[in-house]
């Protein structure tokens, strides 16, 4: 699963990332700030298509919310999106994520993630990790993204509708399996366009997006276990207390 992240960019230079060096369309919002402890309900950037299908950059509620809901406390579980399940299930199927799938998928960046192992002794508490792309340049992971309103409103406002968002996630690589049974999809840039939906793909071309990244290409390491705590949020969550991973 993905369910803590970092962003350490500038408002600048998320938007870089995705327009290929073009300026912001706007001011950067003032609920977006650096934060290295992201967690699930918090509003974060995301890369989508605008209704002339151009990339822009939104400001969405982690935890994706369908339309047919009754609350926004459903989000909270849909912060992954599987592209498989135990049953067979894929992520094109599955009631809460088919319609994003088809038709509103997004870019989620991150410079790292972090994920828990469990110690050879059951008493101890898990170990976290801080995980990134071994050159250091930020990741973007793939993603859903749906709008919500409660029912009892008829005719909503633009304030009345909330966006939010998931993180796909697929079967972990080596390094990965070290810590987990899953892991996010990370997007290599040559794939955005296809994820985003700027080049036309059949559903099987985009369900074989979703596939681990090279293990080689990620490094993992040990970090303090203040980051358990999603109040904690600062620059030294992701200091290495140990020798990294081998892959």
């Amino acid at each position: 699963m993905c369910g803590r992240t970092t962003h350490d960019m500038t408002w600048e230079e998320i938007w870089s990332l995705y327009t290929f060096g073009k300026p912001p369309k706007r001011d950067q919002p003032n609920s977006y700030h650096d934060s290295w402890n992201v967690a699930p309900t918090t509003i974060n950037p995301v890369c989508r298509l605008d209704k002339d299908g151009e990339r822009d950059i939104a400001m969405l509620r982690w935890g994706l919310v369908p339309i047919w809901a009754k609350n926004l406390k459903f989000g909270m579980s849909c912060i992954n999106a599987r592209d498989i399940d135990e049953k067979g299930v894929t992520i094109a199927e599955r009631p809460a994520f088919r319609a994003a799938f088809k038709s509103r998928r997004c870019l989620v960046p991150a410079n790292l993630f972090y994920e828990w192992q469990a110690q050879a002794d059951p008493e101890l508490p898990k170990r976290p990790y801080a995980i990134g792309l071994r050159d250091g340049t930020p990741m973007t992971f793939a993603g859903l993204w749906e709008s919500w309103h409660d029912a009892v409103i008829k005719e909503p406002t633009p304030e009345d509708w909330v966006h939010t968002y998931t993180i796909a996630t697929t079967s972990p690589n080596a390094l990965m399996a070290q810590l987990h049974n899953r892991m996010p999809v990370i997007l290599a840039p040559e794939d955005w366009p296809a994820w985003l939906g700027e080049v036309e793909t059949t559903r099987e071309q985009r369900l074989a997006l979703l596939r681990p990244y090279p293990a080689e290409e990620m490094t993992a390491w040990p970090v303090t276990t203040d980051v358990n705590n999603s109040r904690n949020n600062r620059p030294d969550l992701i200091v290495p207390i140990g020798e990294p991973l081998a892959a």
